[in-house]
């Protein structure tokens, strides 16, 4: 499901998988509620996954809608979950704020 992720997501935004990365936490049983049920097993239609999605600052509107659908899709059919219960949020990081591949991004 990770590697399936991040080679859409990749895809979409013209890259190489290995720039793009996924982790994954598991929340214990009993330890996420929505609306006072807290299940023991992953509802389909419910309790939907959380995810964040951080990226630099900058990006088209058109092209932030694009990733987080891809990144919601990808996750409802590789879960096997109903279409759009998955919860997925966008964080931009300025410029200056972000290291990665040995540099500072944005301060070029």
């Amino acid at each position: 499901m990770l590697a399936a992720v991040t080679h859409e997501l990749a895809g979409l935004l013209g890259e190489e998988p290995r720039g793009t990365w996924a982790t994954w936490e598991t929340i214990e049983q009993g330890w996420y509620s929505e609306g006072g049920v807290a299940p023991a097993a992953q509802p389909t239609g419910t309790h939907p996954p959380l995810v964040t999605l951080v990226a630099s600052e900058g990006r088209p509107p058109e092209l932030v809608t694009r990733m987080l659908t891809c990144v919601a899709d990808t996750l409802a059919r590789e879960l096997g979950l109903e279409p759009g219960n998955v919860f997925v949020a966008f964080e931009e990081v300025r410029p200056g704020r972000l290291y990665t591949g040995g540099r500072v991004v944005g301060l070029d």
